[in-house]
């Protein structure tokens, strides 16, 4: 299963969703998982529009910091055309050590655009 990197869109103020364009967003399926590397520490963005026909459901799995016991981070089944905006904290979700170190893992069941906005006070 190869990986596809999920690359965070640096934003600042109010209308950050503007800074989206087609370019930044990655193409899941459930042959390849979607890994973000944050390049820091912090509040991230990411909004998913499911291009499966059949729907999908989006799991942003748990890491291995000081919050990763509240687990798993489920969507749900979605319908086809279906969005979804989840906030991710990297305290919960980013693995620590191993081959993922530094990582945020996110698996889909089925085809899933993903972009992810990077808050910059």
């Amino acid at each position: 299963m190869a990986d596809q990197v999920i690359t965070p869109v640096k934003v600042t103020g109010e209308d950050v969703f503007k800074a989206l364009t087609s370019a930044n967003y990655a193409s899941l399926t459930a042959a390849n998982d979607g890994v973000l590397t944050p390049p820091k520490d912090g509040s991230f963005i990411l909004h998913f529009i499911v291009t499966d026909s059949n729907g999908a459901t989006i799991t942003v799995k748990a890491g291995s910091g000081i919050l990763h016991s509240q687990g798993d981070l489920s969507s749900g089944a979605l319908a086809k055309n279906n969005e979804r905006i989840l906030v991710l904290q990297s305290s919960r979700f980013k693995v620590l050590s191993g081959t993922d170190r530094g990582d945020i893992r996110i698996k889909v069941s089925g085809a899933v655009s993903c972009a992810c906005l990077q808050l910059i006070p």
